[in-house]
């Protein structure tokens, strides 16, 4: 009986690289390093340039605005606000586009009450306003929940008073602290108090403490807290009830620390300008700079059309530059307060006309230069 022969068949590893070789697989090739964006030193620009965006439903002045951005996109709010001398309790809300160019308003909700003249505060998606109008002069404090998905502005709620009546103080906001400085009481009278709260993840704001004053008592001002720096700019002395004040021409500031303790030295003046002899302007924070439109100057209380921009840290803090192009006429408002910003987009939302009424006119400024 035979056995079958075996057939060993020996592939050498030459072999096997030419078979390789020969049988092309899928091409690797090197991922590519991410493009990283570049950062724009927005307080490089050079001019702003202005366009009229669409309108609000009912002119306004004393009124809170702002920006956030929900998963919705980017979004522009204004709330409440004076109307012909009544406060009103609506909130607006027009989506900004990916130009920067804003789609119509439309009404989401309203506060609880009718509120102008507050301090405004916005803690990541809460919205903190303290003091103002009501039907009365008030030191109530309410805090709005923005949906962080939807955008929407419905829930309210009843935080701890301040610890004096104030209208027209000023907000400002670096993480989660709220600071609310000087303001007029019920009679009038300018107060040099600064209060601080913090605000906790779930909205709940903590008691207003008392911390280091203004050297002197003042409204009508704009305050920014950029980083750990708080800032104050312009604002009156005296009670403007009775037509009985005078202007400021200063900027303060001082770290936040300074803020908090009482025994410190406290707000110094950093520069003194004409052009900063500003009452109910509107300001925001560029990084290093700031951008200040609008409101009163001098003691006339003319209103200005200039736009400025001003140094706010390094060698140059305090140094004032005068855009070339200043603010359309019909955008010469007054008590318009606030100024948000989205990238290189500012954003100048209504305020008190020369004739004394609410204006419905929005304006959108494009930095240049950048």
């Amino acid at each position: 009986m035979g056995f079958p022969v075996r057939q060993v068949v020996v592939v050498t590893s030459a072999f096997l690289a030419l078979a390789i070789s020969a049988c092309p697989g899928p091409t690797l090739t090197a991922e590519p390093d991410p493009v990283e964006t570049p950062v724009v030193n927005r307080c490089l620009a050079t001019d702003v340039v202005w366009e009229e965006g669409p309108s609000i439903a009912v002119g306004v002045d004393h009124h809170q605005s702002f920006i956030f951005e929900s998963a919705a996109g980017p979004a522009l709010y204004v709330v409440g606000g004076f109307d012909s001398g009544r406060a009103r309790a609506e909130i607006y809300r027009a989506a900004i586009n990916d130009d920067g160019s804003l789609q119509d308003f439309e009404i989401i909700g309203a506060m609880p009450e009718p509120r102008s003249g507050a301090a405004l505060a916005l803690i990541n998606n809460h919205v903190v306003l303290a003091g103002g109008f009501t039907s009365t002069h008030v030191a109530t404090t309410v805090v709005g929940t923005i949906d962080e998905d939807s955008g929407s502005l419905g829930t309210w709620t009843t935080a701890p008073d301040l610890p004096g009546v104030r209208f027209h103080p000023s907000g400002a906001s670096s993480g989660n602290r709220a600071v609310v400085s000087g303001g007029v009481d019920g009679t009038g009278d300018a107060h040099d108090d600064v209060f601080t709260a913090t605000i906790g993840d779930d909205g709940a704001l903590s008691a207003w403490e008392t911390v280091h004053p203004l050297p002197g008592p003042r409204s009508h001002h704009a305050s920014l807290l950029e980083g750990e720096t708080f800032h104050v700019i312009g604002g009156l002395a005296g009670n403007p009830f009775r037509n009985d004040t005078t202007t400021y021409d200063n900027v303060l500031a001082a770290s936040l620390d300074q803020m908090l303790d009482t025994e410190s030295a406290g707000l110094s003046t950093t520069t003194t300008s004409s052009e900063l002899a500003l009452t109910t302007h509107a300001a925001t924070s560029l990084g290093d700079c700031a951008m200040i439109i609008g409101g009163f100057i001098g003691s006339g209380l003319s209103p200005t059309s200039a736009v400025l921009r001003m140094d706010l840290s390094g060698d140059t803090a305090g140094a004032v530059t005068v855009m070339p192009t200043p603010l359309p006429d019909a955008a010469v408002v007054t008590h318009r307060h606030h100024l948000p910003i989205h990238g290189n987009t500012l954003y100048a939302i209504a305020g008190r006309t020369t004739t004394g009424r609410g204006s419905d006119r929005v304006f959108i400024g494009r930095l240049q230069g950048l």
